[in-house]
């Protein structure tokens, strides 16, 4: 069971699902793309990588699988995430908020609605999180109750130049 946040600082945020050819998509990609950006080394070519991704998402979400959420300001994407259900699990995707953003408890929040919202619409026995083990948000998903499980390894290439 998830804790939910006591307070928002900065006031209230509304959360919105994203349906179909919901213009808020484009929104999703701008604020990965810019969080990719922000990154100590960006991935160079990640509009490709994260339109691919999206892609994805939005099948799994189109054949009933889960959802999208977004949290907008001045109708700019702040905040995003996506729940893919399988098998009773429900785990989080891409969980992003716009730098400008941060530290207000939107996190928390869009995490905590959207864990209600799928919860509503799916039979769900487990929300699942993965973060790498120096992220600083990991700190934020313990508070709301996520406990730390198992550590995943991966392996990712870069492409060579010119080839």
């Amino acid at each position: 069971t998830l804790r939910v946040p006591e307070r928002l600082s900065g006031g209230a945020v509304a959360v919105r699902r994203l349906a179909g050819e919901d213009p808020g998509w484009a929104g999703v990609l701008e604020l990965q793309e810019a969080d990719n950006l922000a990154q100590e080394r960006p991935f160079l070519d990640y509009r490709t990588f994260a339109e691919q991704r999206i892609g994805e998402w939005r099948s799994l979400i189109g054949a009933g699988r889960g959802a999208w959420f977004v949290v907008e300001d001045a109708g700019a994407v702040v905040a995003s995430l996506g729940v893919i259900v399988t098998d009773g699990r429900a785990r989080y995707q891409a969980v992003d908020v716009a730098v400008s953003h941060r530290r207000r408890g939107i996190a928390s929040h869009l995490v905590c609605a959207a864990a209600e919202m799928i919860s509503a619409e799916w039979p769900v026995r487990q929300f699942v999180i993965a973060a790498v083990p120096d992220d600083p948000a990991l700190g934020l998903y313990e508070a709301l109750g996520f406990q730390r499980a198992e550590t995943v390894h991966g392996v990712f290439r870069r492409p060579v130049a010119g080839g």
